[in-house]
């Protein structure tokens, strides 16, 4: 059985599609086509550009590995207990066993639960910020408008006994401030600046510096005024509240939970499962790039 290129007659010219499909064969038109013909435009297939294809695998790799360095906490608080730790309330937190020298001995990145009088309250978009009264302790609150806390606070409470101050009782992800991610930076240079605090872990910004060097001077003239002389460092230190040193402060964010955050697991294991798969691809690359350059020297000599 005879073969032939696609053309209504062996004569007749190629169509410019059948230019474009058999023009890089070595037939002629209405010439047989062999049993064992292949085109070489085949041959080319597949091979591609491997530097072009080593460099796409390489972004791909160090993206995701990138992505999964940032999960690794988010992972351990998953894997942690689920049984909350009870702080209690705010207020009497620096003379209980979890306090010690204006530092948690909670570990960061833990489930707790705690309560207190909400103050300095803050909105990004549908999250609410706020501090808890007697400890560096703010918290992160997912609302669906503004005033939804306070609105329930005002309706819950007995009557007779209303408050204006909302009061917080809840639990979730605890996070020193130091371990908070960057997204979290303009919350603190927020609070930072217009509460003049100096947070452990960030740089002191020049308005805090300049807010601390004036009260500091104020301070000291009112206590030379009361006591009649030069006051100690420690009666310094005592008025300032510990403000010319940095405070540790803490982040809950309220409602989250070990066992809410079970996802977290799967999309680690799926940029686990891309970086490994990327990283084999790179290396058979790499294998398979040396072995060529090894046969191409010894084909030269």
């Amino acid at each position: 059985m005879e073969f032939f290129l696609a053309s209504e007659t062996p004569e007749q010219e190629l169509a410019p599609a059948e230019k474009l499909f058999f023009g890089s064969s070595n037939l002629e038109p209405g010439e047989p086509v062999p049993d064992n013909y292949v085109d070489p435009a085949l041959l080319t297939l597949g091979k591609g550009n491997s530097f072009g294809q080593l460099l796409l695998l390489l972004l791909v790799c160090l993206f995701s590995a990138l992505m999964l360095s940032q999960y690794i906490d988010d992972v351990k608080y998953t894997l942690s207990d689920s049984t909350a730790i009870a702080l209690g309330m705010t207020d009497a937190l620096q003379n209980s066993e979890f306090f010690d020298e204006g530092h948690l001995l909670v570990e960061s990145n833990r489930y707790v639960t705690v309560e207190g009088a909400e103050s300095q309250v803050s909105f990004a978009n549908e999250t609410r910020f706020f501090k808890l009264l007697g400890a560096q302790v703010y918290v992160e609150e997912r609302v669906e408008r503004e005033g939804t806390r306070l609105v329930n606070a005002l309706t819950d409470a007995p009557r007779g006994e209303e408050s204006f101050q909302a009061y917080y009782e809840g639990g979730g992800r605890l996070i020193a401030f130091r371990d908070l991610s960057s997204r979290y930076k303009s919350l603190i240079e927020f609070y930072s600046t217009n509460y003049g605090i100096y947070f452990c872990g960030y740089d002191i910004s020049p308005e805090l510096e300049r807010y601390l060097h004036n009260r500091e001077g104020r301070v000291r003239l009112h206590l030379s005024d009361e006591l009649g002389r030069t006051p100690t460092e420690a009666e310094f230190q005592e008025a300032m509240g510990g403000a010319t040193s940095c405070q540790e402060a803490y982040l809950v964010l309220s409602d989250v939970t070990p066992k809410n955050q079970r996802f977290m697991l799967g999309i680690f294991g799926l940029l686990a499962v891309i970086v490994m798969g990327t990283a084999f691809r790179l290396f058979r690359l790499l294998w398979n790039f040396s072995r060529k350059q090894d046969s191409s020297e010894v084909d030269s000599k």
